[in-house]
């Protein structure tokens, strides 16, 4: 769990340190981590706490900061 806690951080921090949106592939590449499903999955739920944005587009998913990306979230804040 607190493996898990710390691996949410370093993705945010990915995030939140990209000039620009990200790929799943993108992120996890740069996390450093095997498993794409886990990094998709630690994606959707700092956007569903509101913490970051996404955006689906006609070939994937791409995540920012919200500030780059106001206009999707799935959060109600």
């Amino acid at each position: 769990m607190e493996e898990k806690k710390h691996l949410k951080a370093k993705v945010l921090k990915v995030i939140e340190g990209a000039e620009r949106p990200l790929s799943v592939e993108a992120v996890r590449v740069r996390v450093g981590v095997k498993s794409w499903h886990l990094i998709q999955s630690l994606l959707f739920g700092l956007m569903a706490e509101g913490k970051i944005a996404g955006l689906e587009t006609s070939k994937r998913w791409v995540f920012g900061k919200l500030d780059v990306m106001k206009p999707v979230t799935l959060s109600k804040t």
